[in-house]
């Protein structure tokens, strides 16, 4: 259950804008809001979308991009300077992010999208370069002062980014049906529908080619499913979410109850 609060400003540059705190955790305590942000890229920010983004305290980003993907839609100076970014930089053999990648196969279907999609869903809590970026970012949950913000994203805000913010949530003790709830509300933020035709002109435009319409849909959303195969992923290898986050990531007691102290408040 989410309590109710005051939605961060929209941004009119930036998709998949909002604040993932204000839930409930198992404990009897709620996710503090105005400390955890996730979003799509930055690179189209609008300068009223620079001030707000300024204004929110924010010490620290993880740009959960490939090189290739930061270089090509890089981050405004403006911001870029207000704020230490969490990235990496391992090289990949494809420059395209895989959930674009299968829109370049011919006549692409929405089940070769969705069997893609839960393929890459199943390699990111194991990706070497991801890793590196999910540790630093529970380093800086751990160790930010208080009041400062951390802000997530990837280019959309909802594949990589909502692996992240998940495994979040289920440090913070907040429920799995309130971490899907907030994983699928991307599908809401996003605006498909309004924005198709400027995704699909983009992507024409880039690539020489217009994927199916429905196919391109299904790229832009999420779906259960995505996030699931994800979590199974990790159950199968470490046993559980906690060991995981203990054994590959290096989140142990210590820095949990830290995080914990910082991010939730008794209700």
């Amino acid at each position: 259950m989410r309590q109710t609060q005051a939605s961060p400003q929209p941004l009119g540059g930036v998709a998949n804008f909002r604040d993932f705190g204000g839930y409930a955790t198992r404990s009897g305590g709620v996710v503090r809001t105005g400390l955890l942000f996730r979003s799509g890229h930055m690179a189209q920010a609008l300068p009223q979308d620079i001030e707000t983004l300024g204004a929110l305290g924010v010490s620290h980003v993880a740009d959960l991009r490939r090189p290739e993907e930061r270089a090509k839609l890089p981050t405004p100076d403006a911001l870029a300077r207000s704020w230490t970014t969490l990235s990496h930089n391992h090289p990949y053999n494809s420059p395209e992010p895989p959930h674009l990648a299968v829109l370049l196969a011919p006549d692409v279907s929405e089940a070769a999208v969705d069997a893609r999609m839960i393929s890459g869903y199943r390699q990111y809590p194991h990706d070497p370069a991801l890793s590196e970026v999910y540790r630093a970012y529970f380093d800086a949950l751990c160790d930010q002062d208080e009041g400062q913000a951390v802000l997530v994203h990837c280019h959309a805000g909802k594949d990589r980014t909502g692996f992240l913010i998940a495994l979040t949530h289920h440090l913070l003790e907040v429920s799995p049906d309130a971490m899907m709830s907030d994983y699928l509300r991307t599908n809401q933020e996003t605006r498909v529908d309004e924005r198709m035709p400027e995704v699909l002109a983009s992507f024409e435009k880039e690539h020489g080619v217009a994927p199916p319409l429905e196919a391109l849909r299904r790229v832009m959303m999420v779906a259960g499913p995505y996030l699931q195969a994800a979590m199974d992923s990790v159950q199968a290898r470490y046993g559980s979410l906690d060991l995981y986050l203990e054994q590959h990531l290096g989140v142990d007691a210590a820095k949990t109850q830290r995080i914990r102290q910082r991010l939730v408040r008794r209700a």
